[in-house]
């Protein structure tokens, strides 16, 4: 028996699969990034004396994430998150601040990166369910090499 296909056959069977393909992802819901619920701490002691700012997601990418609020925040704070969307509870993620720039009077938009270089964001768990975020957000694009890009910079930062 030959496993041998025609063009024809080989390009009927790639446009079934394309269709196929396309009805799966009309079945998953996709949110906004303001649909994000972030819960900004900062560690240790200290960090759980500070109120809670309220802030909007405007941006995630699964390395990091940018967000508006009305507080400024300073260029390498170390943070700690809690995220919410849909049935992921993703708790005490570690992040560091990498831009805060003010756009208005009382508005600053802030952008964090996770920091995969702490044990705790190493679990499998948590990269997966970034993953999964994104893809939800509808950034999942390249994201694969954006985590590996940035695990190989910040090992190489060390």
């Amino acid at each position: 028996m030959s496993h041998y296909q025609t063009p024809d056959q080989l390009s009927d069977q790639l446009s079934d699969q394309h269709s196929d393909q396309q009805s799966d992802s009309r079945h998953y819901q996709r949110y906004l990034p303001s649909d994000l619920r972030i819960t900004v701490a900062w560690p240790g002691l200290s960090g759980c004396l500070r109120p809670d700012p309220k802030v909007i997601c405007r941006h995630f990418s699964g390395t990091g994430l940018q967000f508006g609020s009305t507080q400024a925040f300073a260029i390498g704070e170390k943070l700690i998150l809690d995220i919410d969307l849909a049935d992921i509870h993703l708790t005490e993620l570690a992040a560091t601040v990498i831009s805060s720039y003010q756009t208005s009077d009382d508005h600053w938009s802030t952008e964090a990166k996770f920091c995969f270089i702490n044990k705790r964001m190493q679990t499998p768990g948590i990269s997966c369910n970034l993953l999964q975020i994104a893809a939800w957000l509808g950034s999942a694009k390249n994201l694969r090499n954006d985590l590996r890009n940035d695990l190989t910079h910040q090992e190489h930062s060390l």
